[in-house]
């Protein structure tokens, strides 16, 4: 019989037709099929036109087909190439000689050279990523794109390192939950709390509308710049003081808004990471029974003993546009704040006098709300408005308002003009280098291709150095 028409009887031969069974009743028509692209025509198309013929019914009403699986080289993995990948070999480790094992079977043309790629890359095997690794490397590989290349190196730059990052932020978190003082009053939410619970239920639509159009990758990516930035880069710094404060009424709820966070993002992550996201809940499930924070969070979610019978979280309804907006100008004076003390060469524990200026009156009280939040976390001694342009102070212009730092006081003006007008002659001589190599005509009929394109993207480079040595000048005189 021939493959593929055999093939095309598949949904529901399977299940007993021609005999009107149970199955057959039960699980034709189906949702959803899962394929590859070349094969559309081969198979997707035949079971469609059987389906109908011989039942009268689609046998499903939605496709979905993942991209070609290539290696690092973009070469399409196949067995007879020996390029594949075990996933065994990724969650369980595997010894060098496992892993030259299916070159060795293949026996490609390039095969001494792959041999020594991989002795090289891995010369005592590659060590053991973990399932959870594997489903999230894969996941973030799977856009819309035709190909995918993938290499072994990817399950630890990607999925271990996220495991870690994961593991280490939740358990900090957790530890801290467990000197919840439990008769202790809490304290109405703070900006940054309810900027956190915001950013969360924003993060949980976009996954949840993601996962229903099948773009798994931009789930993903909605995960990870709320994990990543608003949770661990933002969040878990801003909480610092409060948790180590004597306020316990704040303390408490800081604990709060971070046990909900926490259970929202587990949540979230479980279909991609179900066993670290496990194993966290369980501990974080103890804390909050410990503490008695799990008192304050909904039933039907402390209830649930697994992550696993946990209902999906939802949207709550608490993200503001507003608020969100308003975070991220705090949140961009902050970075600009921390730019200018760095490409100053000011000690980062040094405090800096701040003056800011700006005729809206909503970014002014965006700033005064926001006050602490800047202290904190852009270390300033102080900060101030001003109507009036101050002199010889650094200026940040920002959308609707300047800042304007005090940096004299911290500064040798003279030494540092000196030290970046040297650095701006290197330059120049550099650049000066560069050109003339690149327009010399013998470079540019000889050298090869790649040589030229990395002689170009060096005189760029330095090219942009050249511009921001000539605004820290500028910024220098100013001061002077």
């Amino acid at each position: 019989m021939d493959t593929w028409f055999s093939s095309a009887l598949w949904p529901y031969s399977t299940l007993g037709w021609p005999e009107k069974s149970v199955d057959l009743e039960r699980y034709y028509p189906t949702s959803l099929l899962v394929t590859a692209k070349d094969i559309i025509y081969f198979w997707v198309a035949r079971m469609v036109m059987t389906g109908v013929y011989f039942l009268g019914e689609l046998p499903f009403r939605k496709v979905y087909y993942n991209a070609v699986i290539c290696d690092a080289n973009g070469e399409t993995m196949s067995k007879s190439k020996g390029n594949g990948i075990d996933p065994v070999h990724v969650i369980d480790g595997a010894t060098v000689a496992q892993l030259e094992e299916p070159v060795l079977e293949a026996r490609p043309a390039n095969m001494q050279e792959t041999l020594e790629r991989l002795r090289s890359t891995f010369p005592q095997g590659f060590k053991p990523a973990g399932a959870d690794a594997l489903r999230l490397t894969l996941l973030s590989l799977n856009s819309q794109a035709q190909q995918v290349q993938i290499s072994l190196e990817k399950f630890e730059e990607v999925g271990q390192r996220f495991m870690t990052k994961l593991w280490n932020a939740c358990k900090f978190v957790i530890s801290g939950l467990e000197d919840v003082k439990s008769d202790a009053p809490e304290a109405e939410p703070a900006l940054e709390d309810l900027w956190i619970l915001g950013q969360l239920d924003a993060c949980t639509k976009k996954v949840r509308e993601s996962f229903e159009a099948f773009l798994f990758s931009e789930a993903l990516q909605a995960l990870q710049q709320f994990f990543w930035d608003d949770f661990c880069d933002w969040y878990i710094e801003l909480v610092k003081p409060r948790l180590r404060g004597a306020d316990a009424a704040q303390k408490k709820r800081a604990q709060h808004a971070e046990a909900e966070v926490l259970c929202g993002l587990l949540r979230l992550y479980h279909p991609i990471m179900p066993f670290i996201t496990e194993e966290l809940w369980q501990h974080l499930h103890k804390s909050l029974s410990t503490s008695g924070l799990i008192k304050h969070l909904p039933k039907d979610l402390t209830d649930a003993r697994v992550c696993a019978l946990a209902p999906y979280p939802k949207d709550e309804g608490r993200y503001s546009a507003k608020l969100a907006k308003d975070f991220a100008l705090l949140q961009e004076m902050v970075r600009a704040i921390r730019n200018l003390r760095a490409s100053s060469g000011i000690a980062a524990g040094a405090e800096l006098a701040v003056l800011a200026r700006t005729q809206a009156e909503e970014i002014k009280e965006v700033i005064e709300q926001g006050k602490s939040l800047l202290l904190s976390q852009a270390r300033l001694k102080s900060l101030e408005f001003c109507i009036e342009k101050p002199v010889k102070m650094a200026a940040l212009v920002l959308e609707g308002c300047e800042l304007f730092v005090n940096l004299a006081e911290h500064l040798d003006i003279g030494a540092e003009t000196s030290r970046n007008q040297n650095a701006l002659k290197k330059i120049n001589e550099s650049i000066a280098s560069l050109q003339q190599r690149l327009e010399n005509p013998e470079f540019a009929s000889r050298a090869p291709k790649h040589i030229q394109e990395a002689e170009r993207a060096r005189l760029q480079a330095e090219q942009e150095k050249r511009e921001k040595l000539l605004q820290v000048l500028e910024e220098l005189k100013q001061l002077s």
